[in-house]
C-alpha cells in the first residue's frame, strides 16, 4: 500500500497541475514569450499532463507538444533556467526548464508544476523561439540535444505562478476606485439593457446612479490632482445625462448612442490611467 506521504505528494501534484492549467488559460499571452519572447500567435492549447519519467522513457510522443509536468527541482542553473527530475533516487532522467519570464526562482528540491513546449534542446531553436533571450553558454553546451521545456508557467507548492509578479499593494485610492468601478460596470450594463428594451424609467434610474458614481470617481481623482481623469469622469456624467434626456423624449437611438459613448469614455480613461497586474487586478498608473 502506498504511504501517506506518497498520497499527499500525488495530491499536491494534481492540484499544481490544475492550477497551472487555470493560470495558462488566464494568461492569454503566455505562449507569446512574455518578457521579450516570440511574437504574438494563437492561444495555447490545453497542456498534455505527463511525468518526467514518462517523457524520458519515450520522448517521441511528447517532443514538440505543449505539456504539463510536476516534479522536483534538481538544481538551479541561472536566473531563468533550472533542471527538474521525477525522482532523483531512481535516476529516471532530467529535463532542462527555460523560463524567460521567471520572476522568482524556485528553491532547490522544491516541488513544482512546469507548463510549456517540450523540445529537443538546440541553441538555434531557442534563438528562433526567443529572439530576445540570452542563453547561458554553459547551458548551451551542457544540454545540447537533451530534452527541455520552454516554460510559460511554473506553479509552486503554494499555488503561486513564479512567472507572475506579485501585485502591487492597493493604495486607498485603488480601493475606492475598485469599488466604484465594479458598481459602474453593473450600472452601465443595466443601462444598455434598459435602452435595448426602451424602458425609460430604468434608463433614468441607471443614468442617475451612474452620475452619482462618476461624481465619486471625480472626487478620487481630484484628490490625486489628475485633471485628465476628472475630465473623463465629467464626460461620462454628460453621456449619462444625455441618455436620460433622450429616454424622456423617446429617442431610443440617441439613448443607445449615449450609452455606447459612455462605455468608450470608460475604455479611454482605463487605458490612460490604470495598469493590469499579473493576477488580473488593476492599479492606478503612477
Amino acid at each position: 500500500m502506498p504511504s501517506v506521504s506518497r498520497f499527499s505528494r500525488l495530491s499536491v501534484g494534481l492540484m499544481l497541475g490544475l492550477v497551472a492549467a487555470v493560470a495558462l488559460r488566464a494568461d492569454l499571452g503566455a505562449r507569446q514569450g512574455r518578457g521579450g519572447g516570440a511574437p504574438a500567435g494563437p492561444p495555447a492549447p490545453d497542456p498534455i499532463p505527463t511525468a518526467v519519467s514518462s517523457i524520458v522513457a519515450n520522448p517521441a510522443p511528447y517532443v514538440g507538444k505543449f505539456v504539463s509536468v510536476t516534479a522536483s527541482v534538481e538544481k538551479l542553473l541561472n536566473a531563468t533556467a533550472f533542471v527538474v527530475d521525477q525522482n532523483r533516487k531512481t535516476a529516471q532522467g532530467e529535463i532542462l526548464v527555460i523560463v524567460p519570464a521567471l520572476v522568482k526562482a524556485p528553491a532547490a528540491d522544491a516541488y513544482v508544476t512546469v507548463v510549456g513546449d517540450l523540445i529537443s534542446f538546440d541553441p538555434a531553436e531557442i534563438a528562433k523561439r526567443l529572439p530576445n533571450y540570452k542563453l547561458d553558454p554553459g547551458v548551451a553546451t551542457q544540454f545540447q540535444g537533451k530534452l527541455a521545456i520552454i516554460a510559460t508557467a511554473v506553479v509552486a507548492s503554494n499555488l503561486s505562478d513564479l512567472t507572475k509578479k506579485p501585485p502591487a499593494p492597493m493604495s486607498p485610492e485603488d480601493v475606492k476606485l475598485s469599488g466604484l468601478m465594479q458598481q459602474v460596470s453593473t450600472a452601465s450594463a443595466a443601462l444598455r439593457t434598459a435602452a435595448a428594451s426602451s424602458d425609460a424609467a430604468a434608463v433614468k434610474t441607471r443614468a442617475a446612479e451612474l452620475k452619482q458614481l462618476f461624481g465619486g470617481v471625480q472626487d478620487v481623482f481630484k484628490g490625486l490632482n489628475t485633471m485628465t481623469a476628472m475630465l473623463y469622469a465629467a464626460d461620462a456624467i454628460k453621456q449619462a445625462d444625455a441618455a436620460s434626456a433622450a429616454a424622456s423624449a423617446g429617442k431610443w437611438e440617441d439613448v443607445t448612442t449615449a450609452s455606447a459613448a459612455l462605455g468608450q469614455v470608460c475604455t479611454t480613461c482605463h487605458t490612460a490611467h490604470r495598469e493590469r497586474q499579473d493576477d488580473g487586478t488593476f492599479r492606478l498608473k503612477k
